[in-house]
C-alpha cells in the first residue's frame, strides 16, 4: 500500500467504545502506534510500512470494531541499516532504489541518540535527516532522497549501551504527485510551555500559496498514544492547529506531511 492511508474505524455498538491503537512494523515483529481512536472515526495518515494491526484496549462491551485502511497502490521496499554497538557512524547503505516517501523503524532499547544520515556523493558528504532519543519500537517519516544512508550513534553509555535495529520502509512518495513541489516534511517538537497542550499551533516551514492544503500528522516519538486531529477552519498560509484528545507531553515529536489536494 502506499504512504498516504486513510484509516476508518467502526463503532463497537456497545454502551462503551473500546480504545483502538493501530500499530505498524517493518519486520512484523516490533510494533509502533500511528494511530489512536477512542471511537469511531477517520485518521489519514502517512506511512511506508511493511504490516498493519489494530490493538484494542478498555473493551467492555459490544463487538471488536471494524478497522478498514485505504490507500494507492503500491509496493514498500525495506532496507535494514548496520548499527554500531558504541559511538561512530556504522557501514553505509546504498538505497538509490527506495522510493522518496521513507518511514524509519528503530526496534530494541538503546542509549543515546540515533542519528539517520543520508549521502547525495558516494559517502563524501553527509547529512543528518532523523535522529531517535529513546529506545522501544518508535517511528519516524520523512520524504527523503538519499544515495546512501548510514546510522550514526552519539552518547552511547558504557553501562546498558544496547543495540537497536533499523529498518527503512519506502514507497515512491507521497501526496500522490500533488503538484511540483508543493509537498512540505517536518516535525514539531512539543516545548511543554504551550498555552494549550491539546490545541498545538504549528508554524509551516514556508508560506502556502493557499490554505486549501492537506495536513497528514502522525506521532513520530510521544510518550503515551494521541487520538488527534487538524482543525480545518485553523489553517492558513502560514500555520495550522492540531487539536489533541489528551495533552501532550514536552519532548513529544509530531511528524507532519503537507500536500495540495489533488
Amino acid at each position: 500500500m502506499g504512504a498516504d492511508k486513510t484509516i476508518v474505524v467502526g463503532s463497537s455498538g456497545g454502551v462503551y467504545e473500546p480504545l483502538t491503537a493501530i500499530e505498524v512494523s517493518q519486520d512484523n515483529v516490533n510494533w509502533s502506534p500511528i494511530a489512536t481512536f477512542t471511537g469511531p472515526g477517520l485518521q489519514p495518515v502517512l506511512v511506508a510500512c511493511a504490516y498493519m494491526r489494530m490493538n484494542i484496549s478498555r473493551f467492555i462491551d459490544g463487538t471488536v470494531p471494524v478497522v478498514d485502511v485505504g490507500a494507492a497502490s503500491d509496493t514498500v521496499n525495506l532496507a535494514t541499516l548496520a548499527v554500531t554497538a558504541g559511538n561512530g557512524s556504522a557501514a553505509s547503505t546504498n538505497t538509490s532504489a527506495l522510493g522518496l516517501q521513507k518511514t524509519v523503524q528503530i526496534a530494541g532499547a538503546f542509549g543515546g541518540s540515533v542519528n539517520i544520515d543520508v549521502s547525495e556523493d558516494g559517502g563524501s558528504t553527509w547529512a543528518t535527516a532523523l535522529t531517535f532519543i529513546s529506545g522501544g519500537p518508535t517511528i519516524q517519516s520523512q520524504v527523503v532522497a538519499a544515495e546512501l544512508m548510514r546510522v550514526t550513534r552519539v552518547g552511547v553509555p558504557v553501562v546498558s549501551p544496547g543495540l537497536p535495529t533499523v529498518i527503512v520502509g519506502a514507497v515512491s512518495g507521497g501526496g500522490g504527485g500533488g503538484g511540483g513541489g508543493s509537498e512540505q516534511a517536518f516535525q514539531y517538537t512539543v516545548l511543554g510551555t504551550e498555552p494549550d497542550l491539546t490545541e498545538l499551533t504549528i508554524v509551516l516551514p514556508s508560506a502556502r500559496g493557499n490554505a486549501n492544503y492537506l495536513v497528514f500528522p502522525s506521532q513520530a516519538d510521544c510518550a503515551f498514544l494521541l487520538g488527534m486531529n487538524v482543525v480545518g477552519a485553523s489553517r492558513t498560509l502560514t500555520q495550522f492547529v492540531l487539536s489533541l484528545a489528551a495533552p501532550a507531553t514536552a519532548g513529544d515529536v509530531f511528524s507532519f506531511f503537507i500536500t495540495d489536494p489533488q
